[in-house]
C-alpha cells in the first residue's frame, strides 16, 4: 500500500465511523481503517496514535451527530410550545433513537478513551453534547448548572439504550418502559412548587 502524501483526521474518522456503522464497533481497528483508506497502518498513528485515539475520533463524530439531532428535536418541541418538559422529552427521544439507529457509533460514544496517548483528543463534541443535556435539564429544574439532575437523566437514557441494545427486554419488549421512566424522571426533576 502506498504511503499517503496527504491524509486527514476527518478521513480517518469517516472511515472508522463507516466501519462501525457497517459491522459494529468491534470491527474498527488501526489495520481495518488503514485498509479502508488504502494506506499503511503506520500512516494512522501520527493522527490518532493508538486504538483509543481512533475510538475518540469516532466518539467525537457520534457526539456531533447526536447533538445535532437532539438540538433539532428540542427546537421543534420549543416551536410547538411544549415547555421545558417537552424539550427534555424531545432530547430523550432523540437520544434513544440515535442509540437504536446507530449502535456502532453509540458504542463508540460510550467507550472510555481516556487511556489514549493522543494529545489532540480534546473531546470538544462530547463536551458540547454534555452541555446540551445540562442546558435542557437545567431548564426543567430551574438550575442552569444542575449537574446531578443531568447525570441522573443521562444515566437513565444510557441505561435504557444499553438494555435495549443487549436485548435484555426479552420477548415482551420494552413496552412502555421508556415512556414511563421518562415521565417519572421528568416529574422527579421538576422543582417543588411552594404551597
Amino acid at each position: 500500500m502506498p504511503y499517503p502524501s496527504k491524509i486527514s483526521v476527518e478521513q480517518i474518522a469517516d472511515a472508522a465511523a463507516s466501519l462501525a456503522r457497517e459491522a459494529g464497533l468491534s470491527s474498527v481497528g488501526i489495520r481495518s481503517v488503514a485498509e479502508r483508506l488504502q494506506v499503511r497502518p503506520t500512516a494512522l498513528y501520527r493522527y490518532c496514535y493508538d486504538v483509543d485515539g481512533l475510538m475518540a475520533l469516532i466518539a467525537e463524530l457520534a457526539a456531533a451527530e447526536l447533538a445535532g439531532q437532539a438540538r433539532a428535536a428540542v427546537a421543534a418541541a420549543e416551536q410547538r410550545g411544549l415547555g421545558a418538559a417537552g424539550a427534555f422529552e424531545a432530547l430523550a427521544g432523540a437520544y434513544a433513537e440515535f442509540a437504536a439507529a446507530e449502535p456502532g457509533l453509540y458504542a463508540a460514544l460510550t467507550t472510555d478513551t481516556s487511556r489514549s496517548s493522543w494529545a489532540a483528543q480534546p473531546g470538544v463534541e462530547r463536551k458540547a453534547l454534555w452541555n446540551l443535556v445540562l442546558q435542557v435539564v437545567g431548564r426543567l429544574t430551574n438550575n442552569p448548572d444542575d449537574t446531578g439532575a443531568a447525570v441522573a437523566a443521562w444515566s437513565f437514557l444510557h441505561g435504557f439504550a444499553s438494555l435495549r441494545a443487549a436485548g435484555m427486554s426479552g420477548s415482551s419488549g420494552h413496552r412502555d418502559g421508556f415512556a414511563r421512566g421518562l415521565a417519572a424522571l421528568t416529574a422527579g426533576l421538576k422543582p417543588a412548587v411552594a404551597p
